[in-house]
């Protein structure tokens, strides 16, 4: 019985000292070669732009920050993320604004149902899967950023490789360094998202009883932002809030209406029914460019 209580400690011993080796491995990866999601958070590092624009994968994915610096005189950075809500966009403004060189005039921020609905607040945060990497190091603050994220377990930080538990394939991505791709270059625009959603009916959604920018307001006041109001296309206007609700949301402020832009769903410029194509991008950001230009 000693002899097996003995072999068990020794196997413990080395497993835990294999899992740190790997751990040691991932770190290196990290400062090297970046995963899709890993770039979504070391390059909003250091930012100095003066428009930010906030969302999810209709920001992400629609606004070229390139293209419109080319026909503005402002400079640009998408902040969008896919599948983001405002709560948790409002945790990477603050994680941004915290690295920046200076913050921004403006935030752009996405003001449509599926993005600042109250009764959607509550799934803002990432699959698990998206933070994988930053649970055991904390190597630029992301996992005290993220204490109170609905899937974090303390033993997740502090036991090797346990996070990837039900996560294979993530694990083989990191610790082959797979999928590198420098966002910087391209400013934040993601141009890799297929038309998943489909062509659906343009009849409205249930329409929203209480919006929220959790917050975002006031960050933008502490650093002299002013926040303006997106509401990005989709098909039949049907993601568009009550106005008189985006309003008492944000009195005052800008608020730009493209809840029935290309609204035909013209598959040249739709890949489904609220993302758009390459030339949809191309018309849309063209758009935007020019009441950034407008901006005063």
């Amino acid at each position: 019985m000693q002899r097996i209580f003995k072999n068990l400690i020794s196997l413990g011993i080395f497993a835990i000292t294999f899992g740190l080796l790997i751990e040691c491995f991932l770190y290196l990866q990290m400062t090297d070669r970046r995963a899709h999601v890993l770039e979504d958070w070391e390059d909003i590092i250091g930012l100095d732009e003066e428009v930010w624009f906030l969302g999810d994968s209709r920001t992400s994915t629609h606004i070229n920050p390139v293209q419109i610096e080319l026909k503005s005189n402002r400079s640009v950075y998408n902040l969008g993320y896919d599948g983001f809500r405002i709560g948790m966009g409002v945790k990477r403004v603050n994680f941004a604004l915290h690295h920046a060189e200076s913050p921004p005039k403006y935030i752009v921020v996405q003001s449509d149902i599926s993005y600042i609905d109250t009764r959607r607040v509550q799934s803002n945060f990432p699959m698990k899967d998206g933070m994988l990497r930053y649970f055991w190091s904390n190597q630029i603050g992301i996992n005290t950023s993220f204490s109170d994220y609905e899937n974090w377990r303390g033993l997740d930080a502090w036991v090797p490789l346990l996070r990837y538990k039900g996560y294979p394939l993530m694990f083989f991505k990191h610790l082959i360094g797979w999928n590198r791709w420098d966002k910087r270059a391209s400013k934040g625009y993601w141009n890799d998202i297929g038309g998943v959603g489909g062509f659906v009916d343009s009849k409205p959604t249930a329409q929203a009883q209480q919006l929220t920018l959790m917050g975002l307001d006031s960050v933008a006041a502490h650093h002299n932002i002013q926040v303006i109001g997106l509401i990005p296309p989709s098909a039949g206007g049907q993601e568009r809030p009550p106005l008189s609700l985006l309003d008492s949301l944000m009195p005052g402020e800008l608020i730009w209406d493209f809840s029935f832009f290309l609204d035909d769903l013209d598959v040249n410029y739709f890949k489904d029914s609220k993302h758009f194509s390459p030339s949809g991008v191309e018309l849309y950001s063209d758009s935007i460019a020019s009441l950034v230009n407008n901006l005063h």
